[in-house]
């Protein structure tokens, strides 16, 4: 039975522009959600600013972000019926 393999996170390259997310993904998080930027929308910004990493490196950070920062949207309001 093969082993699965794990996908190696290098953040190398991502690490100079972290802030930049953070500074970005702070800011969206206040505003509502069709107001916020993608992750390609991100990844576009710091390709600007002369960042030659991966997209999926950019993907990795703002998803284990929004996790950490407990703006994942996995998490809905439920209303409880009685």
């Amino acid at each position: 039975m093969p082993v699965p393999q794990t996908r190696r996170i290098c953040t190398a390259k991502l690490t100079a522009f972290e802030a930049t997310l953070e500074q970005a993904l702070t800011a969206d998080s206040n505003r509502a959600k069709h107001g916020r930027r993608t992750a390609k929308a991100l990844f576009v910004q710091i390709q600007a600013q002369e960042y030659r990493g991966g997209y999926s490196a950019v993907t990795d950070f703002t998803r284990a972000w929004r996790e950490l920062s407990g703006k994942s949207s996995t998490k809905a309001f439920v209303p409880l019926s009685f």
